[in-house]
């Protein structure tokens, strides 16, 4: 019998985080506790999810700032009076990022979007390396039908709107909020489709020293 386990998650905020919440509560863990904030004097493992900042800014500006027709599609882009405010609000959440890595080191297990984007094998070996279980073939297979992207963007057409003002405000099951997943592909480096060339520099030297040291640039 495999030993039941706490368990912390960091999310960083816009980075794959909520796939990864769906499939810690399907493990056999004795505690799970998951949080966008800075934990003090944490014993447990931490698991935290980390994604290129520059996607990670335009998927918060998205759920802000960001205008769809009737189907859904995106059909503005960032002004450079939202693009200021927003990295604003990433850096500091890179802030609450580099304070679990300076005081908790080899406590964490970084789980990076860009590794993990449509690859539920890499997260499934990665944990069971990290907390010492084993995830059978069968129940990687039920996790995975249980947090697809594609089960995911059905819940989200589900989700009822209730506040119409903001719509990721709305939030259906399994925690998934209404326009929580892009309607243009999210895969690594999206935001270039998204933020006009003239303004995509500002972006890059806001977020230069950041991305050089979690290995981005």
């Amino acid at each position: 019998m495999q030993k039941k386990m706490k368990v912390l998650q960091y999310a960083l905020p816009r980075s794959g985080s909520s796939m990864i919440q769906q499939i810690l509560r399907e493990l056999p863990l004795k505690d799970y506790y998951y949080s966008h904030d800075f934990i003090e004097n944490c014993d447990w493992p931490i698991i935290s999810t980390l994604r290129d900042f520059r996607d990670v800014f335009i998927s918060h500006w998205r759920i802000w700032h960001g205008e769809f027709d009737d189907n859904g599609n995106l059909i503005n882009s960032p002004t450079e009076e939202q693009i200021v405010k927003i990295l604003y609000t990433i850096h500091n959440k890179i802030v609450v990022l580099n304070t679990y890595k300076e005081k908790y080191k080899e406590k964490i297990l970084w789980l990076k979007y860009e590794k993990f984007y449509n690859n539920h094998e890499y997260i499934f070996n990665e944990l069971e390396k990290f907390l010492d279980i084993k995830i059978s073939k069968q129940k990687r297979k039920e996790i995975i039908k249980l947090s697809s992207l594609e089960t995911n963007k059905k819940r989200q057409e589900l989700v009822p709107i209730v506040d119409k003002k903001r719509i990721f405000n709305n939030v259906g099951e399994e925690g998934i909020h209404a326009n929580h997943i892009s309607p243009v592909d999210s895969k690594p480096g999206y935001w270039k489709k998204i933020v006009n060339q003239e303004f995509q520099y500002l972006i890059e030297e806001s977020l230069s020293e950041e991305l050089r040291r979690w290995g981005y640039k």
